[in-house]
């Protein structure tokens, strides 16, 4: 049941992506798979892509599919399988618009007519010229392409907790972001707290600290506290990054689990100890989040 949820959701982007691309070429007799930055870079195709695969994301995630290979080999066929049906969905099209006069061409003649036959026109020459082969290979571009960006959307639950026991997504109960004016203080802090366990999640999911001004070396930790709705297992998720003058980088990633218990229980009662305010900066805003 739950592979059905995943499969339908997919085939539900897939079929969308299929109709918006036929429509694009039969409404305003444009083809979409024709953008192309160069030889090389297949826009259309990453945007039929992003459509095909977009099901995928929401399926795997009511479903409990983790990003498998076997999931993402099935959402990358099922695209490449959608960019044939497009082909198919304009050929039967071509085909009852032109009634007898079309009765004798088969599938493979109109595809070997279309894309074998590819024209080509440069902005330097007005003519435009049959590149004959090469159009099997722009082909071909447009199908790697639109299956490479298809398997994007399920790259987002890689470091999505998963129960593998129940076969379901964790849902987010907590989250919290701590600021430090520098990295010495993150450091300060992660030393003074217990191990990876249930009492080290709650003293930090109790803690505060100023909201500073995203600059070159203020730090940052965010944790996730999550709960897996079948067997009610816990997990933290802590982020730490460093801000290098430009963004948030090298992110260092620590996740554990556990279960319910006594211990799980009395954590959440231990005060929890705030970091050193030596060297912070002036904050702005309010304190912590709710």
């Amino acid at each position: 049941m739950k592979f059905i949820t995943f499969l339908g959701f997919l085939l539900l982007s897939e079929a969308a992506a299929v109709g918006l691309f036929v429509s694009c070429l039969m409404v305003l007799h444009f083809n979409p798979f024709g953008l192309n930055v160069n030889l090389i870079l297949s826009v259309g195709g990453m945007v039929f892509g992003l459509i095909a695969g977009s099901g995928s994301l929401p399926g795997a995630r009511r479903g409990g599919i983790p990003p498998s290979f076997s999931a993402m080999a099935i959402v990358a066929l099922a695209t490449g399988a959608a960019v044939l049906a497009y082909h198919y969905a304009v050929y039967m099209i071509f085909v009852a618009r032109l009634g007898v006069e079309a009765s004798d061409m088969s599938f493979g003649d109109f595809f070997g007519a279309t894309v074998g036959h590819t024209r080509f026109s440069s902005l330097s020459s007005s003519r435009a010229s049959d590149i004959g082969g090469w159009g099997y290979g722009l082909f071909s571009l447009h199908l790697v392409w639109a299956m490479g960006a298809s398997l994007l959307w399920l790259t987002r639950l890689r470091r999505a907790a998963h129960c593998e026991k129940c076969s379901r997504y964790f849902v987010q109960v907590e989250r919290r972001e701590l600021m430090f004016a520098e990295p010495g203080l993150l450091l300060e802090l992660a030393s003074s707290l217990p191990k990876a366990s249930a009492e080290r999640a709650f003293q930090l999911l109790k803690m505060a600290t100023p909201r500073y001004a995203p600059e070159f070396g203020v730090a940052r930790l965010e944790i996730r506290h999550s709960q897996c709705p079948g067997c009610h297992e816990h997990d933290a998720t802590e982020t730490s990054e460093v801000h290098n003058g430009k963004g948030f980088a090298e992110a260092t990633l620590l996740s554990y689990r556990w279960r319910e218990s006594d211990t799980y229980r009395t954590a959440r009662g231990d005060p929890a100890p705030q970091p050193s305010a030596t060297g912070q900066r002036p904050a702005f805003g309010r304190r912590g989040l709710i």
